[in-house]
């Protein structure tokens, strides 16, 4: 099996890929509909390959042993034998080869076979759906890297396929080869299967207009199979060791050239593409933030992702998974922002996607009521201790903004209390003394907030319970709201007894108590920092962990304050994605993953290991580690940090130097001394040990420096 990219020679064309596949055309697959899709406009230069065909299963992805399975699965259907006992065929061969040859053992005589040839396929197909769902296929070490290179040259992508479309349209969406062409022919003999490459360039020929010379074309494959596929036409072969073939095998078979994988994307890309490409890629890589910030504000959409606070150059980021990110570049980083805490399990977990996935077929957005949100409202409210009734939004900012025209409604007041450094999102009301990204920017108070919104928002130290209760008891407010472990200044634990003060000075001046726990719900225990400190607030807002990676927030409270919310009551607040469906199925899978609690004790055991080894590999250098559970800051100080003022005295400039170090070594931190480290459950001891080692080398050339 075989994806073709096609590569173009200079100019600019406007072309279509056209469906051809013997298998469907037999009817096996035409139900999708699928017969022509446009390829887009793109421009191409380049002095080696102008077509690329790739060996799918091979080269891209590791199967695991799904197509093994699925195959025994289906002889068993049609033969009603196991193979167990049975030869399996010899690498190399078409899975219809391996399919008919293990019925012929069972019993099944090729003549008879044949006919039921459309069956047998048909039963394959099911059967190797299904192994799919169970263990999905994953990506090569390198090949996202390879493939993301390759996007942004504006290479235009298409498939060529020796399975028929609805398993190679499965299995090539890992890799995001799902929006071209797909055709192929489900050949018994290796003959017809060498077939493949002269398919291809008809196809390509046909769908972009012009000429492919041989000896610019190239096969990328693992097998001497997909060697010898190339040598009737005169292609050029790239063969790469991650199948059952080692590199001197391979290389018996005289290909053009060998490599033992795509890890390394550089002499990936100069094998494919010629020394050439490496400095334009190269060019885009160094122009990449030059280019964003010509369409995008600061070429980023939110301000902290701009590496000013640590004077560097952002990571343009291509995938993700487990505890790991690859930027742009190929470089592998351990990531310990993790979405800034969405991410608790991890980059791209496999019940999380499967949910998102199995949603957004059945529809992206309804604009209307569905079960997927009554029962991922079911779950908020048996986890959250103070949460009856819940409504979802799309973000931490609606949420708490919702929140608190709700206080104001129901207690008739309009001044609201918050902590100086606290961080509840970018409503104007938030935006005096606020901390997170516009604390790092050295803007806390925006320009464009009325006077008139930021004379009814009353500021008071965190940690500081006499400093409240002197403010309430001068002036009625609405509402408190705070972070009950503020995460926006960096990661800064509430004072033993200080959040039950908070709750007994709300209570006796009617004021009501507003816990954002965007951050800390579903992070610091199962019901978030209510159910770990014992104390519940009137209101709860969440977000991050609740969408399992999808924009999500919600807000909840008791019944009877929530009735004031419409349609129920004549507080309005509505949002066209709110209780999106796609959404609501990641979050249920997350918190489902979180509702035992077993994931938080993992999650404390990691952030223990991880404070003690920043501890002891820290040398002499005046530093304090503020950690709550998964969350962790180090700030470059002397003496505890519990306020703002704390985390200001923290030398930022020392902790860019340190980020930059950290970020040479392959740890990705937040890029601000102002933000918290996030642990997830994907991280692991050895995770750990390598950001240790890391950061007592970046703390030695601090040192040294200073």
């Amino acid at each position: 099996m075989f994806a073709a990219l096609a590569l173009l020679l200079g100019g600019r064309f406007v072309g279509t890929f056209v469906f051809v596949d013997q298998a469907m055309s037999r009817g096996l697959g035409a139900s999708t509909g699928v017969d022509r899709l446009p390829l887009g406009e793109a421009r191409w230069e380049d002095p080696v390959t102008d077509l690329l065909f790739f060996d799918v299963d091979g080269t891209l992805l590791s199967a695991g042993g799904v197509a093994p399975r699925a195959i025994c699965r289906a002889v068993h259907a049609v033969s009603g034998h196991d193979v167990e006992g049975l030869a399996w065929p010899m690498a190399g061969k078409t899975d219809a080869q391996i399919v008919l040859e293990l019925l012929e053992q069972a019993g099944v005589p090729r003549e008879s076979a044949r006919p039921q040839l459309s069956a047998i396929w048909r039963e394959y197909l099911v059967r190797l759906r299904s192994a799919m769902e169970e263990q999905p296929p994953t990506v090569l070490p390198g090949v996202e890297d390879l493939l993301e290179a390759l996007r942004a040259r504006r290479v235009p992508m298409g498939l060529l396929t020796g399975n028929v479309e609805a398993v190679a349209w499965c299995k090539l969406s890992l890799v995001g080869l799902d929006r071209y062409f797909h055709f192929g022919a489900f050949g018994e003999s290796a003959e017809e299967r060498h077939r493949l490459p002269a398919l291809g360039l008809v196809a390509a020929r046909r769908g972009l207009g012009r000429e492919f010379a041989a000896d610019r074309v190239t096969i990328v494959g693992d097998t001497p199979n997909d060697i010898a596929c190339g040598r009737p036409l005169g292609i050029r072969v790239v063969a790469v060791a991650t199948g059952p073939y080692s590199p001197g095998e391979l290389a018996c078979h005289e290909p053009s050239e060998v490599l033992d994988n795509f890890g390394q994307t550089r002499r990936a890309l100069e094998a494919l593409l010629g020394s050439s490409a490496l400095q334009e890629a190269d060019e885009l890589a160094g122009g990449e933030m030059a280019r964003a910030e010509r369409v995008l504000v600061g070429g980023v959409n939110s301000p902290v992702r701009a590496f000013q606070a640590v004077a560097g150059t952002p990571r343009f980021v291509v995938r993700g998974h487990g505890a790991r990110i690859w930027d742009s570049e190929g470089r592998e980083l351990i990531d310990l922002v993790c979405s800034w805490g969405p991410l608790i399990l991890g980059h791209a977990p496999p019940a999380i996607l499967r949910a998102a996935a199995r949603a957004a077929a059945r529809g992206t957005s309804f604009g209307a009521p569905c079960a997927l949100e009554v029962q991922l409202a079911e779950r908020v409210v048996s986890m959250v201790p103070s949460i009856e009734k819940v409504r979802f939004v799309s973000s931490g900012t609606e949420a708490t903004m919702s929140a608190i025209r709700l206080a104001r409604a129901a207690t008739g007041r309009d001044p609201i209390v918050k902590m100086d450094g606290h961080y509840h999102g970018h409503a104007d009301a938030f935006l005096v003394a606020a901390g997170s990204g516009a604390m790092t920017l050295g803007t806390p108070d925006s320009p464009g907030v009325p006077p008139g919104v930021a004379r009814d928002t009353l500021v008071v130290p965190y940690n500081d319970a006499d400093a409240l209760e002197e403010v309430l008891r001068a002036t009625p407010c609405a509402a408190v709201i705070l972070e009950p472990i503020a995460g926006n200044m960096g990661v800064v634990p509430p004072r033993p007894g200080y959040l039950e003060r908070v709750r007994e000075v709300t209570r006796a001046t009617g004021t009501l108590l507003i816990f954002d726990e965007v951050i800390s719900g579903f992070r610091a225990a199962p019901g978030g920092a209510q159910e770990l400190l014992a104390v519940l607030p009137d209101i709860t807002t969440l977000g991050k962990i609740i969408g399992g990676g999808f924009p999500v927030g919600a807000y909840g409270a008791s019944a009877e304050l929530m009735a004031m919310i419409a349609p129920e009551g004549p507080v309005y607040q509505a949002g066209t994605l709110s209780g999106n469906p796609v959404a609501m199925a990641a979050g249920i899978a997350t918190l489902d993953a979180l509702v035992d609690g077993e994931v938080h004790c993992v999650l404390e055991g990691l952030g223990a290991r991880l404070e003690a080894g920043l501890r002891g590999a820290g040398g002499d250098r005046p530093m304090t580690i503020n950690r709550q559970g998964s969350l962790l800051t180090l700030f470059f100080c002397e003496g505890e940090v519990t306020n703002l003022a704390g985390a200001k005295a923290s030398d930022h400039a020392a902790f860019g130097r340190y980020h930059a170090h950290m970020l040479d070594q392959g740890i990705y931190l937040p890029p601000s001394g102002y933000e918290a480290w996030f642990l997830s459950a994907a991280h692991d001891g050895s995770d750990i040990d390598q950001i240790v080692a890391a950061h007592g080398r970046a703390i030695d050339r601090l040192d040294h420096r200073d």
